[in-house]
């Protein structure tokens, strides 16, 4: 019997971002000393500059030059309160 295999994309939850869109990096910094809950956990804002591949994105620093490339799992949405 022939068995007939199926590769199946997974489907994500990922969220999409936009060109221009601003964006937190988890960056977690770690102090001796100092309890790692209570620092600060994500970098930013970096503004979204286009997607890389489909869960990669290039990011920079708005005031920057350099750009960097994050994969999604590690970004967030910056919202302003």
């Amino acid at each position: 019997m022939l068995c007939v295999c199926v590769i199946r994309r997974r489907v994500s939850a990922e969220p999409v971002y936009e060109p221009g869109d601003l964006v937190l990096i988890f960056r977690p910094q770690r102090k001796k000393g100092l309890a790692e809950k209570l620092l600060h956990q994500y970098v930013g804002p970096y503004k979204v500059i286009k997607q890389v591949t489909e869960l990669n994105y290039e990011l920079r620093k708005p005031s920057g030059k350099n750009t960097l490339v994050m994969h999604v799992s590690q970004m967030k949405k910056f919202v302003v309160e």
